[in-house]
Order: structure tokens, then sequence, then C-alpha cells
């Protein structure tokens, strides 16, 4: 709110943790479930909401004129089923899906109820190898058909992750470029932006810097990669895709 001169940004953030294994887990403490080696140091453990965990949003308070509020989300990919299995691996995701289309709906009631002006997308996309043409079918299961609501449709203002550079990144800024869906917006992979809201008087203005924190650090995110075909958590073919794009990547740099 505008108080006393200081102009505080009100975000809601649902960053959905929409990785969940079918069965194996080794702990349900009614809040919170765990899946994996989770009693030992450096081994994989994912920790989700239970399902008996009571999922109320917070009351949001109203926005006022000249404020500006916005939903943001990241690590988001999965559609129905794109997530279930991952290729190459024995690993399973069946509630990825119906988690993501929770997910979607919780911050389309947000939106509407705090007068989002746009959603703020960091990162990862489109799970597990990103996208592959801008004619992917997964544009349309994992993003177009569920983000539906009326709250939602505001300009997407969008950073690439790891599992986007896995496959086509590219990919996601010609269908911007392209003009595929004017909600999506992401014209580079470092880009920036300033947006003005409001009517004039009590009108915000808006500085978006968007880095991508994958070519910034290629050696890391690659090494990351590997931990992660070693783990047996991505296939290897991952590696192949993700190598025979270092030239662009290090063009960028």
């Amino acid at each position: 709110e505008n108080m006393m001169g200081i102009r505080v940004l009100i975000l809601l953030c649902l960053m959905p943790a929409v990785f969940g294994e079918s069965s194996g887990a080794v702990a349900d403490d009614g809040e919170f479930v765990y899946y994996g080696r989770c009693n030992e140091p450096e081994q994989p453990c994912t920790i989700l909401k239970s399902t008996a965990a009571p999922k109320n949003l917070p009351t949001l308070m109203a926005t006022a004129e000249g404020d500006l509020a916005f939903v943001s989300i990241g690590d988001w990919g999965c559609g129905a089923t794109n997530c279930i299995l991952v290729e190459g691996t024995k690993r399973r995701f069946e509630e990825a899906g119906p988690t993501q289309a929770r997910i979607a709906a919780a911050m389309d009631a947000s939106a509407l109820s705090v007068g989002s002006k746009l959603v703020l997308s960091m990162g990862d996309n489109f799970y597990f190898q990103g996208v592959q043409s801008a004619d992917d079918p997964l544009w349309d299961s994992v993003w177009k058909s569920r983000f539906t609501g009326a709250g939602l449709q505001t300009p997407w203002y969008n950073v690439l992750g790891n599992h986007d550079h896995y496959g086509n990144a590219q990919a996601q800024i010609d269908f911007s470029l392209q003009g595929r869906d004017a909600r999506w917006i992401l014209p580079n992979y470092y880009w920036s932006t300033v947006q003005t809201f409001g009517q004039p008087g009590t009108e915000t203005t808006l500085q978006l810097v968007m880095i991508d924190t994958v070519i910034l650090d290629d050696a890391h995110t690659r090494g990351t990669l590997v931990e992660k075909i070693r783990r047996g958590l991505v296939p290897p073919s991952f590696l192949e895709t993700f190598d025979s794009r270092k030239h662009i990547r290090s063009s960028l740099s």
C-alpha cells in the first residue's frame, strides 16, 4: 500500500512443488508427506503438503488505486500427462498434473482477489526437457489449456530455467517473438522491461530485470545435470541435447 510516501509491492507467490511420488512415502505426519531417503544426509528427499492438511489460502487484502499486485509461479511445467513418467527412467510423478491444475485454480482466485496485473513466471516452464519447438503440443497441454482463469489473462513475464535449457530454449523465445499468444512475453534470454500501471497521478512504474542464470553459470548447470543422470533422475540423452546447444549459450554469455 502507499503509506507515508512508501509504496509497497504486493506479491502473492505460489511456488508449486508439483512433484510427488505415487508410492514409496516413508512418512506422513498429517501436514507433510516425505518421500525418498529423508533420514540420510545428502540423499534425495521430496517433501510435499499432505492431502490431509488444510489448503485454505489466507485472506488477501484488496489493493487501492495506485497499488500494484501480481502473482508469481516457478517450477511449474507439468500438464495432465507429461510428468507422469520421466522418459528413460523409472521415476513417476502421477500427482504432478493434478497438483498443477489445483495451483492454477488457486492462482486465478488469488489474482482476481487482489486485482493482479501480471504473472511473473520464474523458470522450469516445461518439464522435463522444455519444449522442442514453438509448435510443441506442450504449449497447449501444460499452459494454454490449464491457466485459463480470468485472473490469469494478463501478461506473463517469463525467464528460462534449467529444464527449459535441457530442450530447445530458443523455441520459448520464438513463441513470444512470433506472437503465438499475446500473454507469453519472453523476448530474449536476458531481458528487461519497464511497465506503468494505473491512472496518471496514482500510477506505479515497475522495472523487471530477467537474468538467465543457466547461461550465467553454464558449468554449474551442466554439472548438476550430470549428477541427475548419475542418480537416474533424468536420462543421458538430456546431456546430449544440452551440450549440442552450448555454442548458443556461449555466444550469449
